[in-house]
């Protein structure tokens, strides 16, 4: 027997956003996309609209939810993941976040997008980090994930022009350097 929730009333939907950005790191839209679901699963019991906005802006006025740090948090880790700038401002939009929220995590630089690309190709073993041989299969193969993460085709052939003594020791240069 399928058990149909009570609907929500402003107390409930308040506790249900607290418990929300209490467990979790979020912006306005991740948070507003949580409570128009619980609204749509559970329903709402008054005849007013419910105070989903306000909700919202009263979490953003007492610290729990804020856009910019969530969209900065959220460019760096995928940047240290390798993705390239393209994919981040990509993601950053599809959060509902202003890409420029995302600092220069989000912004081109010829020698960041480099490094990030290069440090995809080491976590994929790919490119000059390869294991086994470049087949004309493979480097389409490899041209495709790097176009995924986000990296332009002009750095992607770079990358893949790379030998890994070349690719090693830019990053040996930018540790120190960095």
């Amino acid at each position: 027997m399928a058990h149909t929730p009570r609907p929500l009333d402003e107390e409930r939907l308040r506790a249900l956003a607290l418990a929300y950005v209490a467990r979790y790191a979020t912006s306005s839209f991740k948070l507003r996309r949580y409570l128009t679901r619980k609204l749509r699963e559970a329903g709402w019991e008054s005849q007013s609209e419910p105070p989903v906005e306000a909700i919202i802006a009263r979490c953003v006025t007492l610290g729990f939810v804020d856009d910019a740090a969530f969209a900065s948090a959220r460019a760096n880790g995928l940047a240290r993941k390798g993705l390239g700038s393209a994919r981040i401002r990509q993601d950053l939009r599809s959060g509902g976040l202003d890409p420029a929220l995302g600092g220069a995590a989000a912004e081109d630089d010829p020698d960041r997008d480099l490094l990030r690309a290069l440090h995809f190709a080491r976590r994929r073993k790919i490119g000059p980090f390869a294991a086994q041989p470049e087949t004309p299969q493979i480097h389409q193969r490899w041209l495709g994930q790097l176009a995924r993460a986000g990296h332009s085709s002009h750095l992607i052939r770079r990358v893949l022009a790379m030998t890994r003594p070349e690719a090693e020791e830019l990053f040996i240069i930018n540790s120190v350097v960095g």
